[in-house]
């Protein structure tokens, strides 16, 4: 099996991830759900094989002295793919997937307006989120793409690894990735700080050091975007706390609620009709009473509260956004239950929104 072959399969498909696991066929992620290709089972020696040809040298020996790896790797009229390697009971595993060449705008993506909005913030702390494939890695993209064309700003973006490319527009983007050019995020983020950026995007924030220096660049003057793996803005808020240890942790809060901008927090929700998925997006705008909460770990909970009555400042939980999915028809009742936060919250929220919508068909009209 070549891996130019099986990549073509996944193109072919529409698909986004292909799975090469000892035991079972090559296998795709299409609109959300895992289908294996017809092909044969794949044998230690194959993923082996198909590690060694899409890992540079340096990564497939971190891949066997570390038992992980990851690259990017473009192929052509294929296009551009994130390459995650591991090993699993002393055998080589693989997920490719693939990443946009051209960056689409938050309309096509079917993003609420908010983001254009959030996206044009001066400075401060923007965090998007979500589980692993909901769609950060492209709304990110929008965004950056969206200032490039608006903004004669820098851009500095570090990441492991870089995944989508932006060739200079009305900002000059420079792009950075951990290991070839920087050795850590942190490090990355204090030395930027000195390059006169405008904007930095971190690839992830899942540490200390990484969560104080983005908050220290944001306190300084520039805008700061960065993504964690966390489900909803109070998660975040929390899991953002909880990188600090104990005596730290107030203060952290107090930075916090100082520097962040908003939150926004996405699931892929399949289509009506069963082709593509469209994002549920959670949005926090950190106005005065949220930065009040989040400095308070035993108000922190009160967010949900904020964001649900904050529609004036294009707030939203996912439970409305899902709502909304479906007054407008591009997700079935069905699938937003399904991904809803609550689910007998969110149908009785459908049954209200349509019987105020028979009820206004029905009444009679000046």
């Amino acid at each position: 099996m070549k891996i130019d072959d099986l990549i073509g399969r996944l193109v072919d498909s529409g698909g986004s991830d292909l799975y090469l696991k000892v035991g079972v066929p090559p296998s795709l992620r299409v609109n959300g759900e895992i289908e294996h290709l017809d092909l044969p089972v794949l044998t230690q020696t194959d993923t082996q094989t198909l590690a060694r040809e899409v890992l540079p040298p340096a990564k497939f020996e971190d891949l066997a002295r570390q038992g992980d790896a990851e690259t990017a790797i473009w192929l052509g009229r294929l296009g551009r793919y994130r390459v995650s390697a591991y090993q699993q009971r002393g055998v080589s595993g693989l997920v490719i997937r693939r990443i946009v060449t051209e960056i689409p705008n938050f309309t096509q993506l079917g993003l609420p307006p908010v983001v254009r909005r959030v996206a044009e913030e001066p400075r401060g702390l923007i965090l998007i989120t979500g589980t692993s494939g909901s769609g950060k890695t492209t709304t990110i993209a929008s965004m950056i793409g969206h200032i490039n064309t608006i903004r004669p700003w820098h851009v500095i973006t570090l990441e492991d690894p870089i995944e989508v490319f932006h060739e200079d527009g009305r900002s000059l983007i420079d792009q950075r990735e951990i290991g070839a050019d920087i050795v850590s995020y942190a490090a990355g983020i204090r030395y930027a700080v000195r390059q006169d950026p405008d904007v930095i995007f971190i690839g992830e924030i899942r540490d200390e050091a990484t969560a104080d220096a983005a908050m220290w660049a944001a306190d300084t003057g520039h805008l700061v975007i960065s993504t964690m793996h966390t489900l909803n803005a109070i998660e975040t808020v929390n899991r953002m706390v909880d990188l600090f240890p104990a005596d730290r942790q107030r203060q952290a809060r107090r930075s916090l609620a100082g520097t962040l901008k908003a939150v926004i927090s996405q699931r892929l929700v399949p289509r009506a009709g069963g082709v593509g998925r469209i994002p549920a997006v959670e949005v926090l705008i950190v106005n005065g009473r949220a930065a009040e909460l989040i400095q308070e770990p035993a108000k922190t909970d009160a967010l949900a509260d904020i964001i649900r009555e904050g529609g004036s400042y294009g707030m939203q939980t996912f439970d409305q956004s899902l709502v909304e999915l479906v007054k407008s028809g591009a997700v079935a009742v069905e699938e937003a239950e399904f991904a809803a936060s609550n689910r007998h919250d969110f149908l009785l929220s459908v049954e209200g929104s349509q019987s105020r919508g028979a009820a206004f068909a029905t009444s009679p009209q000046p």
